[in-house]
């Protein structure tokens, strides 16, 4: 075997991917932030310099956005991150100079590819149209009207943009080898997780999500969740491959009590939702698969019964998801907000209020002037809000695309990316999936290994 294969296979395997995660964690509870940050640069300049295949800058993606302490705002960015910002793009630019030597690179399309092309395109018209017809602030005599300058609206469809063209960067520079590579850093990233949760715990000496996040500080209780989300369906596809591999079992049991505990209406209806697509994943190459999905899915429910009554900080957690119900705490504020604007004045039908709309409904509605878009704890919403009518069918299609082009066209992995992007629709009605970069860049990544050919609208 010669030395660029064995440098490819050590990029792709768990020890690299435990690396990061170790040092990662390292730099997390030892609280050294600057520290955490060049590390990470390292790995991302690193790790194409080990294999040409763009989807291992995922080994690095999930580390990078939770080894650090507190959230960034877009005004207050430190420099230590611009210069994790330059390393990926040194990155990418060594993965396009591997590939383009050995005449790998195929301008590709995935199965993402048009729908991030059109939202990119619908969020850079409204931004237009904006600024030349309707050029004033969204609630004038507010306070805080002058949070609005049209330049945010171009900056942030530069941003959707550059999400299409790494979508088009990964697919043309995808090696179809190593299929099982999300499954391992998924499950590194869990183990990650898990350990940072188990430290908090004995740390603050409580379960309460109300001591424990603040602990772990780069999240709050419905990133957590979503992380957990994003990395069971994977684990459930390595177990399904080895039964005997009962730490795989231990891990996703611990990773689901944390979510049901953890204070996240979202992530605990998307648990709910997405049991059965991981029981079917464990289960779909075993004999009488539908007889033991049935008796160990009654199973489930049983020791969710028990636990309801013998584990007080579940017993807490389901009564609250009860109490509060349909309760969307004050979401339905905002989300009136949009459609007035949206659909009050014929001029916003089509194109809403571009980008910068997100920006002035953060300032109002938490009352700062902190320059930050503020992703409407609702897909549909947040699309509406960037790109009106146009945004908001573009981000439709984006989501029967991907379905659709998982079905027909998913690798050896394909029921657990499909649940993947399940959990990102279903998790993405109450809180934020799409747009949050924790999940985006994971699921561009991964949605964009899937090519579809350029003639096939669907």
């Amino acid at each position: 075997m010669d030395i660029k294969r064995r440098l490819d296979d050590f990029a792709h395997s768990y020890i690299y991917i435990g690396l990061i995660g170790i040092i990662s964690l390292i730099f997390w509870y030892t609280r050294n932030q600057k520290i955490a940050y060049y590390c990470i640069t390292f790995f991302l300049v690193l790790t194409p310099l080990l294999s040409k295949d763009a989807k291992t800058i995922l080994a690095v993606a999930p580390f990078a956005m939770s080894c650090y302490q507190g959230f960034v705002n877009m005004s207050e960015m430190p420099f230590e991150m611009i210069i994790t910002i330059i390393g990926l793009a040194l990155s990418v630019i060594i993965y396009l100079v591997r590939n383009i030597k050995h005449i790998k690179v195929k301008f590709n399309g995935s199965i993402i590819s048009y729908s991030l092309l059109l939202l990119a395109l619908g969020c850079f018209i409204a931004t237009v149209i904006r600024h030349i017809f309707y050029n004033q602030p969204a609630f004038p005599n507010s306070g805080y009207e002058t949070v609005y300058n049209i330049k945010y609206g171009y900056l942030l469809s530069l941003i959707v943009l550059a999400m299409a063209l790494f979508s088009l960067f990964i697919s043309s520079c995808n090696d179809l080898k190593h299929q099982a590579f999300f499954s391992k850093v998924f499950f590194v990233f869990g183990l990650y997780l898990f350990t940072q949760l188990v430290i908090a715990v004995i740390t603050k000496k409580s379960f309460d999500f109300k001591e424990i996040y603040p602990f772990i500080a780069w999240c709050e209780k419905n990133s957590m969740a979503i992380a957990i989300e994003m990395c069971l369906p994977f684990i459930a596809c390595l177990y399904s491959k080895n039964f005997k591999r009962i730490d795989l079992l231990c891990l996703m049991a611990g990773l689901l009590f944390f979510v049901i505990t953890g204070g996240s209406r979202g992530g605990q209806v998307t648990t709910i939702f997405m049991m059965p697509l991981l029981l079917y994943i464990v289960l779909h190459q075993t004999k009488h698969k539908y007889r033991n999905f049935i008796t160990i899915m009654l199973l489930i429910g049983f020791i969710g019964f028990l636990s309801y009554f013998n584990i007080p900080i579940v017993k807490v957690n389901i009564d609250r998801l009860i109490l509060k119900g349909l309760d969307v705490t004050g979401r339905d504020i905002f989300w009136k907000w949009i459609f007035d604007y949206t659909y009050n004045d014929h001029r916003h039908l089509l194109f809403g209020g571009s980008p910068v709309f997100l920006i002035e409904i953060n300032s109002l509605f938490n009352k700062t002037f902190v320059i930050n878009p503020w992703l409407c704890h609702n897909t549909f919403m947040t699309c509406l809000a960037a790109g009106g009518t146009f945004g908001l069918l573009a981000i439709v299609y984006h989501f029967i695309e991907s379905f659709v082009g998982i079905i027909r066209r998913g690798g050896l992995d394909k029921i657990a990316i499909l649940t993947f992007t399940f959990v990102g629709l279903v998790h993405g009605m109450i809180d934020n999936t799409f747009f949050y970069i924790l999940y985006m860049i994971p699921y561009i990544i991964i949605l964009s290994t899937i090519n579809k050919p350029w003639n096939k609208v669907m």
